[in-house]
């Protein structure tokens, strides 16, 4: 009780708690830049009418929460009447609000919220799937592919329909959904442009524009699942987020602060293991008075610090055993082009970022394994 006492107070429990995850949206899209828009190429999309806010003064009748959570970030919806009529339902969270919402041009909460039931029922992914519907949007735009090549559906900027029947067809894997089911980079690349699959190492990236915040960039490219923001939450890291137990303070979000990055995955590697929610406020220190409370130990938080590196090299060491090649390590053409507006036509240099993580990592830049001296350093010799 004495560690969690004062965390009700934390700006972020109470935005999550009285919003949801989308109450980031206003802060994503008008201040940062980082909620992505018209798939990845559009810099002024008013997405107010998706937000957290919008949704609890239209739609909200509850919320949920995971088993005894203080903060219940999840929403519950209603929508009664209409096309868009979910009934009672789980809501849109950040995520889905990006992909189904800001990445296709779409500002209708009801439409968001029914396209969101849909995936939710069809056991769709939200970011995979809505990315890789996005992504049909785009290149239906850019005159890429034709209606045809998705079997008569024409998708258009804003409208939420075509979405609709792409969800129904990726999820029966029938017809052009039986392709786009294999994600987004499979998808374009049957087209020949391949290149315009926004992901890194076959999966598609989350709602946290790297333009947006630099640290997503390294985050990105070296995550041991491809563009991931659960291993790596730089966003939040360079919003203002510190812990002085691990030495982390971002200085600002368009510097290169891969070291930062580095020791924010080693982090989230301890409390993806503790499941612990990224959106609880725990310090590093903290986490580790939590271990030597449950299991007895004298567990300190350098033991804590060493057990985070030690997981995420095991990670990089079973991926270079299953063909894991660093030289995929980079970002979309898409998220390497500048936007006006809040992200001030800022483009992450991750070459820079990747020269000074596997410098502080003491890993090979050239072949991407740690270094003999840091496995052994890790008790890892056995498995090298």
């Amino acid at each position: 009780a004495e560690l969690t006492a004062d965390k009700t107070e934390d700006a972020t429990f109470r935005m999550y708690s009285e919003l949801g995850t989308a109450g980031y949206v206003d802060m994503a899209s008008m201040m940062y830049g980082s909620l992505p828009a018209g798939y990845y190429g559009v810099s002024d999309f008013d997405s107010y009418n998706l937000s957290g806010t919008t949704v609890k003064e239209t739609i909200l009748v509850g919320k949920t929460a995971c088993f005894r959570c203080p903060i219940g970030c999840g929403r519950v919806v209603q929508i009664d009447q209409g096309k868009y009529a979910t009934g009672r339902f789980a809501g849109p969270e950040l995520e889905v609000t990006g992909t189904m919402g800001t990445l296709i041009l779409n500002n209708d909460a009801e439409a968001l919220s029914f396209a969101n039931k849909q995936l939710d029922l069809f056991g769709i992914d939200t970011i995979s799937g809505g990315n890789t519907i996005a992504l049909a949007y785009y290149l239906i735009s850019e005159e890429k592919i034709t209606k045809k090549d998705l079997d008569g559906i024409n998708p258009k900027w804003g409208e939420v329909d075509s979405a609709v029947k792409l969800i129904e067809k990726i999820a029966h894997r029938e017809g052009i959904g039986n392709l786009m089911a294999e994600g987004s980079f499979a998808f374009a690349e049957k087209f020949g442009v391949g290149e315009l699959a926004v992901q890194v190492n076959g999966l598609e990236t989350p709602m946290h524009d790297p333009r947006g915040f630099s640290g997503m960039a390294i985050a990105y490219a070296t995550s041991p699942r491809g563009a991931c923001h659960m291993s790596c939450d730089m966003y939040n890291w360079q919003m203002g987020v510190t812990d002085e137990g691990l030495d982390v303070e971002s200085v600002d979000r368009f510097d290169n602060e891969a070291v930062i990055a580095a020791k924010v995955q080693d982090f989230r590697c301890v409390t993806n293991s503790a499941l612990t929610c990224h959106f609880y406020p725990i310090k590093a220190d903290e986490l580790a008075e939590m271990m030597r409370l449950v299991t007895g130990w004298d567990f300190t938080l350098e033991e804590l610090v060493k057990a985070g590196e030690r997981i995420f090299t095991l990670q990089r060491l079973i991926n270079l055993k299953l063909g894991y090649d660093n030289k995929n390590e980079g970002l979309p053409e898409l998220l390497l082009k500048p936007l006006d507006g809040p992200t001030e036509r800022h483009v992450p240099d991750i070459e820079a970022q990747l020269d000074t993580w596997y410098k502080y990592r003491k890993w090979s830049r050239k072949t991407g394994k740690p270094s003999k001296s840091k496995i052994a350093a890790l008790g890892l010799s056995d498995l090298s």
